[in-house]
């Protein structure tokens, strides 16, 4: 599999990163995204909040993964940290460890934090993997905070 990494995302793939939402069992159980791109215009609001996106493709322009950094502040301790991100591996893609090297591509700055559940041990897994450390307990939603 050929993979290529671009800034932004194409038309095509905003369809695809909706379809992916809506019938992606692991992205309805860890995220929000059902919600958050249930559709153009709920993916056109998201986008309101200022992202800036990148997408892992295949040859043919497919989406196979996404990374988005958002601005949202969040103090831990003495620490305020401004800037959250997620990413997310898709289809043909998922399970090949290929979302380290997204990472590494796509993820240059510390002082990020996430949000992610607590039972998503791929995602921790990565994370750890990439430097990331937990610094909080699960909430009553089963969420842990990580920070870079």
């Amino acid at each position: 599999m050929n993979i290529k990494f671009q800034k932004g995302i194409s038309e095509k793939q905003i369809g695809q990163l909706i379809e992916y939402s809506s019938t992606d069992e692991l992205v309805g159980k860890f995220t929000h995204d059902r919600e958050r791109f249930g559709s153009r215009e709920a993916f056109g609001e998201w986008l309101k909040k200022g992202r800036d996106i990148k997408v892992m493709t295949n040859d043919k322009g497919d989406l196979l993964g996404i990374f988005w950094y958002g601005f949202k502040e969040m103090p831990l301790g003495d620490k305020n940290y401004d800037t959250t991100f997620a990413i997310r591996i898709y289809g043909e893609a998922r399970g090949k460890g290929l979302g380290l090297d997204f990472m590494k591509k796509s993820l240059k700055e510390r002082g990020i934090w996430l949000k992610i559940s607590d039972d998503n041990l791929a995602a921790k897994a990565l994370y750890f993997k990439f430097g990331f450390r937990q610094v909080s307990e699960p909430d009553e939603n089963n969420k842990i905070i990580m920070v870079f």
